[in-house]
């Protein structure tokens, strides 16, 4: 479930098409229409795919799964959340089904734009 950083990339290169058309100039980066239809349907999926795996408990809460509790043989103190992308981004030492992640909060958000 790492973050759509792609998504970025490809508002930047819209973003840039916009300004040229308003200033007329020629395109330095070309973000093809057909490109962007052909690869919507991929995204789209992939971000409803996010928003329902990656959902908490309660409304409009979102939490990284594939954390796993510390193991009691000295296993690793913070367990790593790989999903997140930022697998060495502090967290808490127990991770339960209750824990809410602000960043992942922030992603759901930046999908659905």
């Amino acid at each position: 479930a790492n973050p759509p950083t792609f998504l970025f990339l490809i508002e930047k290169l819209l973003v840039m098409d916009d300004q040229r058309k308003y200033q007329q100039q020629q395109p330095s980066v070309v973000l093809p229409a057909d490109y962007l239809v052909r690869v919507y349907p991929r995204i789209r999926r992939w971000c409803e795919w996010l928003l329902e795996s990656q959902e908490g408990p309660v409304p409009g809460s979102y939490r990284w799964r594939g954390r796993k509790q510390t193991s009691p043989d000295g296993g690793p103190l913070h367990p790593n959340t790989l999903a997140s992308g930022l697998d060495d981004y502090p967290r808490a030492t127990n991770p339960d089904e209750t824990e809410y992640h602000v960043d992942a909060l922030c992603w759901s958000i930046t999908v659905v734009r």
